[in-house]
């Protein structure tokens, strides 16, 4: 008796277990010929931008990854790549979880 109420209560604790958040990354390929001087990534809508790069540059033909939370926060993401000449391309709404690399070319 004391068998069969076991079985349904180890069941209910393996169904409470939460699942993990899996890590959302970006990878940025510089297909330029110009460097990459800034890379700004938002939670699509949002203003909380955040500048990835921080300071330094992503040099023409070079990938760069990045980790930007995890997809407990969500997978959609804006973003912003400045080069040197100070020109901008923008991506806006991009799911990262579904295609987290990106190669932006002139």
């Amino acid at each position: 008796m004391k068998r069969s109420m076991m079985l349904p209560a180890l069941a209910g604790c393996l169904l409470a277990v939460p699942a993990f958040a899996a890590p959302v990354t970006l990878d940025v390929t510089n297909g330029s010929a110009r460097e990459m001087t800034e890379l700004h990534a938002a939670p699509a809508g949002s203003d909380a931008t955040e500048e990835l790069l921080g300071g330094a540059f992503l040099p023409a033909g070079n990938t760069a990854s990045f980790s930007l939370g995890d997809d407990a926060d969500g997978c959609a993401y804006d973003l912003t790549f400045v080069f040197a000449t100070g020109d901008a391309v923008e991506e806006t709404d991009r799911d990262l979880c579904a295609d987290g690399a990106i190669t932006v070319t002139d």
